[in-house]
């Protein structure tokens, strides 16, 4: 940590660049204090410069620069050291700039459990050994063709991964093993169109799965097994049709489920065995589905039931549905 007294300005370190990057970003400074510590942190947005490697200005070395957003930028790399001055940086972000890899050899000199943001650049595999630190990685929009064990081994503090529009469609078994802390994980858009073996079965501590607009066309037990926490399921925009018996009987803690725009006919009657107990909001619009009456039958604790644009011709017997407040039937035949 780097202290400084209240009110005293950054200064720069320059020996090799003339740009003054407080000065050519937005900024704002934060005064922190702990005990009898008081420090000034700083908070950098310097995206949409065009940087390069070669040209992005130096940080700051007498205050601590608690968020830097790199955006918008030209970068394909960073300058050895660059973060050899500020290892305290809780939040980095390089969307939207021209990275093959993600930059370890710079990036190990962090030391805090940090937010770490790759969203919308080239990146197509991940080799990070001594970057532990990470407790939350975008990569979203990037170039994945496929997700390895490999990838994700050594973040062991991860909690929100966000993996949403690659080109990934098959997870390997075993992919999120060492994720043992992850509570959200978005799939959104990557091409999936299977779950094979238990692809998240270590994953006890996930609160939040999104599998939305993807090629799914079915469900399956095992593709749910280990979730035993997960309380916000997305299925929106898939091709389901058909939907394995009690396939969600693994999540009794689900109290949020969207299986909206899909291709759904039929739902058996144990189709929801197992969210009896906590699920609050449901989402089937959007789907053919005529009857739901014996499937939704012991839901008791169901508040939202959207079903709009359903060739559903009359409205569902909510039987003991005490706590239903809403209840969608736009567009149906009703």
């Amino acid at each position: 940590m780097h202290w400084c007294r209240i009110g005293v300005l950054c200064l720069l370190f320059v020996a090799a660049q003339s740009v003054d990057i407080v000065t050519n970003c937005n900024s704002h400074h934060i005064y922190r204090s702990y005990g009898n510590h008081h420090w000034e942190a700083v908070f950098l947005d310097c995206s949409g410069h065009w940087w390069t490697k070669e040209s992005l200005p130096a940080l700051p070395v007498n205050c601590t620069v608690e968020t830097l957003l790199l955006n918008n930028n030209h970068l394909s790399g960073l300058p050895a050291s660059y973060f050899e001055n500020q290892t305290d940086i809780g939040k980095l972000e390089f969307e939207s700039n021209r990275f093959l890899e993600i930059p370890e050899d710079t990036l190990q000199d962090l030391n805090v459990t940090m937010d770490l943001n790759f969203k919308g650049n080239d990146v197509r595999d991940i080799k990070l050994k001594n970057i532990l630190a990470v407790k939350s990685l975008n990569l979203a929009d990037n170039k994945f063709e496929a997700l390895k064990p490999s990838y994700f081994n050594n973040l062991p503090f991860l909690e929100v991964l966000t993996l949403d529009g690659n080109q990934i469609k098959v997870i390997e078994n075993d992919t999120f093993q060492s994720l043992v802390l992850l509570k959200s994980l978005s799939l959104s858009g990557t091409h999936i169109y299977e779950l094979p073996g238990h692809p998240f079965a270590n994953l006890s501590k996930l609160t939040n799965l999104d599998l939305s607009n993807n090629m799914l066309s079915g469900l399956q037990k095992s593709d749910f097994v280990g979730l035993r926490n997960l309380e916000k399921l997305i299925l929106t925009n898939n091709r389901i049709k058909s939907i394995e018996s009690a396939v969600f009987t693994e999540l009794a803690s689900l109290t949020s489920l969207r299986m909206d725009r899909n291709d759904l006919e039929v739902l058996e009657s144990d189709v929801f065995v197992g969210l009896e107990a906590k699920l609050q909001h449901l989402h089937l619009q959007y789907n053919w589905l005529i009857e739901i009456d014996d499937a939704i039958s012991g839901l008791a604790n169901l508040i939202r039931l959207v079903l709009t644009y359903n060739p559903i011709v009359r409205i569902p017997n909510a039987g003991n549905m005490t706590s239903l407040i809403i209840l969608g039937v736009t567009g149906t035949r009703i």
